[in-house]
């Protein structure tokens, strides 16, 4: 194994970071954003954060007392009274591999598809539950859609997330990660553009059980919106450009009614007519009123943008199918 720098941790994984900082430094779970008392002070306040400079985690600490960030080099040799770097790398590569570790790997592995690796952290309270900032809350509530309805679809706020070797903190912009399969999408909804990001194929798709009607739509929010006004069950691809597999042909073929509703454009009528041609199903066209302009300023050219500009139209398309 080729000799790490671990001064500031870059050379491992967020995850070995974190292992790492739980087992020699914090002596319980490293959650990122959650609040602990500085280790190498007397501290009985947990005021200082856990957080991510530049690929290596740190403690920030700007009480006063010691008015800086604290990382992990500097940690273990204080805890741990090492006195050379030597002791603290042998220390940190025991520690990873009695746990186990992948040390060679630099991101995070565990979604990895086409040579792009992502990790996303969501954003934690201090007992490390999940925490939907109010402009998430806010923004969601305008489609009817609520803090369950995002947890149980796995759409989660954002703390950091990782992009191969590089790390990005979300700061306040609104940001949710949502979770499909062995991929994520990074969403930015109110962005004009670098909206999305992700390490998705054509092979994951969002997928919510209900009834034996099955509407197939074309984004995660329009999902909801169908799946919650409806009950019905509600397939939705990745992308428009939709090529179905064995397993999403088998899926969708198991509900008794099949309903095709792509948006109110060129790209949505080519889902809608691919759709048809394959399982001969029933179509919601929504093209007749893709140009009106809705309170928030949104052409009304997807179902959940109708919901937003008039809800029981949004709810008379659904039902009169």
């Amino acid at each position: 194994m080729r000799r790490l720098d671990l001064n500031f941790g870059r050379d491992l994984s967020i995850e070995n970071q974190l292992y790492i900082w739980s087992k020699l430094i914090l002596e319980e779970p490293a959650i990122i954003g959650k609040m602990y008392c500085n280790p190498c002070r007397i501290d009985n306040n947990p005021t200082c954060p856990l957080s991510v400079y530049k690929g290596s985690v740190c403690l920030v600490d700007f009480s006063g007392v010691s008015n800086k960030s604290l990382f992990m080099y500097e940690a273990i040799c204080q805890i741990c009274e090492l006195e050379t770097y030597d002791e603290f790398y042998s220390l940190v590569i025991k520690t990873l591999e009695d746990g186990e570790k992948d040390i060679e790997c630099n991101t995070s592995s565990e979604y990895t598809v086409e040579r792009k690796s992502m990790a996303v952290q969501p954003t934690r309270n201090q007992k490390g539950n999940i925490v939907y900032g109010r402009n998430i809350i806010d923004y969601y509530s305008t489609y009817g859609i609520s803090v369950e309805d995002l947890y149980k679809s796995k759409a989660y706020p954002v703390w950091y997330y990782t992009i191969e070797d590089r790390i990005y903190e979300v700061q306040k912009d609104l940001c949710v990660v949502l979770k499909l399969q062995d991929a994520f999408k990074i969403y930015y909804p109110l962005r004009s553009e670098n909206k999305w990001f992700s390490n998705t194929t054509k092979d994951n798709y969002w997928y919510f059980k209900g009834t034996d009607t099955l509407v197939i739509t074309t984004s995660h929010k329009d999902a909801l919106v169908v799946h919650i006004n409806t009950g019905y069950s509600v397939y939705a691809p990745v992308s428009e450009k939709v090529h179905y597999t064995t397993e999403q042909l088998n899926l969708i073929r198991s509900h008794k009614r099949i309903i095709s509703l792509g948006d109110g454009d060129s790209a949505g009528e080519s889902f809608n007519e691919y759709n048809r041609s394959i399982f001969k199903c029933e179509v919601i066209d929504i093209s007749l009123y893709s140009d009106n302009i809705n309170s928030f300023g949104k052409k009304t050219k997807d179902i959940s943008e109708i919901y937003r500009y008039d809800k029981q139209l949004c709810l008379n398309l659904l039902n009169d199918k």
